[in-house]
């Protein structure tokens, strides 16, 4: 049975009037314009020009050991787009929101949001090189998925009152706890994970493409299986992989627990091990980008 209080407090959260910041709206504007599928390189150009933060990534991005292996020096934006593709400035556009809801929360939150944020880039950039690995063809949604996957921590910190103190996991459920509810339903958990009911309706309100909120659905509620074959098992085996965890683990935010003891066991371990030494000049190459 769900649970009506909890589904009435993420309804009430997750309403067409979301309290993004004024900046992370300028970012959303730029992505209704890219969505149109008659949108040239050109005019996406233009734009994004007229987004500092954004034309800085773009730039950034293009001049990756991922997408430049000509180590010419990119320096304009339409050139930067030409080598990123619109793809990958949804993804950024996303990510300019996402650094303005990290900027807005308040002092006691901010080394939170700092460790959510090098979780989620290095994510991107770790699923990006496991893609291109098996999956070329899907590089540019792993690194999406990864950079959003957990957007809805993003969002919720902006809701954080600054004089909280306490666990997280407390904080949490405080946040998402409806005022006047019954004290024994509070104390019980969801019957399905948070990040299901809380998660999806902020990523459509990002505008991320479907296919992209399909891979990050499933690090909710299904197991990892290796090999990876999908982009969900590549995203959730960079979860498992990314250095920094995410504050969020454990809490009602999150669905599946992490499952580490089964990439201890991989055969292929040392392989994908090797595959990441061999990467890291990649890896970090577009977390710098992503952090730009």
């Amino acid at each position: 049975m769900r649970d009506a209080t909890l589904d009435n407090r993420v309804g009430r959260l997750t309403e067409k009037s979301l309290n993004f910041p004024t900046s992370a709206q300028a970012a959303l504007r730029v992505l209704d314009a890219v969505n149109d599928p008659e949108c040239a390189i050109s005019n996406a150009a233009r734009l994004v020009q007229l987004e500092p933060m954004l034309a800085a990534k773009a730039v950034a991005m293009s001049n990756t050991v991922a997408y430049n292996r000509s180590g010419r020096i990119v320096t304009s934006v339409q050139d930067a787009l030409q080598l990123i593709g619109l793809q990958t400035l949804k993804m950024l556009a996303v990510n300019v929101a996402m650094g303005q809801m990290s900027a807005s929360t308040g002092a006691a939150q901010r080394p939170i949001a700092k460790q959510l944020w090098d979780h989620s880039m290095q994510v991107g950039a770790i699923a990006y090189v496991l893609s291109r690995q098996t999956m070329s063809h899907l590089a540019d949604a792993a690194i999406f998925a990864g950079t959003v996957h957990e957007l809805s921590g993003f969002y919720l910190l902006t809701l954080w009152p600054e004089s909280a103190n306490g666990d997280i996991a407390d904080i949490v459920a405080t946040l998402l706890r409806p005022q006047g509810g019954n004290a024994d339903t509070e104390r019980d958990p969801p019957a399905h994970p948070l990040a299901e009911q809380f998660g999806r309706p902020l990523l459509t309100a990002m505008r991320i493409p479907t296919p992209i909120i399909e891979a990050v659905q499933s690090t909710w509620y299904e197991n990892l299986s290796l090999p990876a074959e999908t982009l969900g098992d590549t995203l959730m085996l960079a979860d498992v992989l990314a250095p920094v965890r995410s504050p969020f683990e454990g809490t009602l935010l999150m669905g599946k627990p992490v499952d580490r003891l089964l990439l201890d066991q991989f055969v292929g371990k040392e392989a994908l091990d090797a595959v990441l030494e061999e990467s890291q000049e990649t890896i970090d190459s577009l977390v710098n980008a992503l952090r730009s």
